[in-house]
């Protein structure tokens, strides 16, 4: 069920040898009780709530499957159908998915300070859109929702896919900046400084963003437990940031599979658990309650059909309204842009 959620149009990084026992197709897991599972899940949860911890959890396919986005290496994953030749599984459109049980139950540990940090390797934005706040987030494959200026940096967060709404500039531009040959020109200026907007997704052979993978590996670094939910730990270099740097720090994983990082977990004293990841999640915030850990989940805001369909009603016309008005700042930004450059033009004429 569970990879990085890597863009189709090329992979961030490599494949890791780093645990070559393991065979990528590998079968579905599951614990060989309901015993051993609840006692796996009240270990992990005791190391949350201990005296001095500090928890950083990182984000795998697997915690968007139960959104009905396909993983990429379990047994109907992206990948596993490609390599046998079998027709790819559809993925719905990411403006209609909703944010799963888990994506909302992560935010409500950070707010409350019993997660100090998300590290995620997926780029459908549903971190932010459950409302993580952007400075607990590391988005290490880029994010499908997000463009960034390539002057003046500035971020824009959209409520639509930026590299397949393109806008009407730098049309028959080379994006000079990609690595790759894949152009990251979204046709959109910012509005600050009329500069280009590229996309921020990782395509094979491009760098990961910089700022995003230092933080996620010193606050990867100064853990006493990484949670790693829904990822086989198989590509570099994000498979190898949540091993433990430090002594007596503990790599947890949560997975349908084997991964590649399995006996470092085991080495760490950390446990594997074989569970989808809403049902690890759901028994994790029981036993948190059970050992009188201060966690409210409170009433999650999308936990019903009828919130679902109101939010996606709700996202689609927040879409809309925001695809009008980029459209008229973009013409004032192109206004702005084009003034400027008449300026300078000026100045350099006298």
């Amino acid at each position: 069920e569970e990879e990085e959620e890597e863009e189709e149009k090329g992979e961030p990084a490599a494949e890791s040898d780093s645990d070559s026992s393991d065979e990528e197709d590998s079968p579905l897991l599951s614990e060989p009780s309901k015993e051993v599972q609840d006692a796996k899940v009240a270990f992990i949860a005791s190391l949350m709530q201990a005296s001095g911890a500090r928890v950083v959890v990182h984000t795998g396919a697997g915690i968007s499957t139960a959104c009905d986005i396909p993983d990429f290496r379990g047994p109907q994953g992206v990948w596993t159908c490609q390599d046998q030749g079998k027709e790819q599984p559809d993925c719905p459109p990411l403006e209609s998915v909703c944010p799963s049980y888990s994506h909302q139950v992560l935010t409500a540990l950070v707010q409350q300070s019993h997660v100090r940090y998300i590290v995620s390797q997926n780029v459908d934005n549903l971190h932010r859109r459950a409302g993580l706040p952007a400075d607990k987030l590391s988005e290490l494959h880029g994010n499908c929702f997000k463009e960034i200026c390539s002057d003046c940096h500035k971020e824009f967060l959209r409520h639509f896919s930026v590299d397949e709404v393109k806008g009407p500039h730098f049309r028959r531009q080379k994006d000079t900046l990609s690595k790759s040959g894949i152009s990251h020109i979204t046709g959109r200026r910012c509005t600050e400084c009329g500069g280009m907007l590229r996309d921020s997704i990782i395509h094979f052979s491009e760098d990961l963003p910089e700022q995003d993978v230092e933080r996620a590996e010193k606050e990867s670094s100064e853990a006493t437990l990484n949670l790693v939910l829904g990822s086989s730990l198989r590509v570099t270099p994000a498979n190898g940031i949540p091993v433990p740097k430090q002594k007596g720090a503990r790599l947890c994983i949560v997975n349908l599979q084997s991964t590649g990082r399995d006996r470092e977990a085991l080495r760490s004293g950390g446990v594997l658990v074989h569970m989808k990841i809403d049902d690890f999640m759901e028994s994790l915030v029981r036993e948190l309650q059970k050992q009188s850990v201060a966690f409210a989940v409170g009433s999650l805001p999308l936990n019903t059909p009828a919130a679902r369909e109101a939010y996606r009603k709700e996202y689609t016309e927040r879409m809309l309204a925001d695809a009008l008005r980029m459209k008229q700042a973009d013409k004032e930004a192109e206004k702005r842009y084009v003034a400027r450059l008449g300026l300078r033009r000026s100045e350099r004429h006298h």
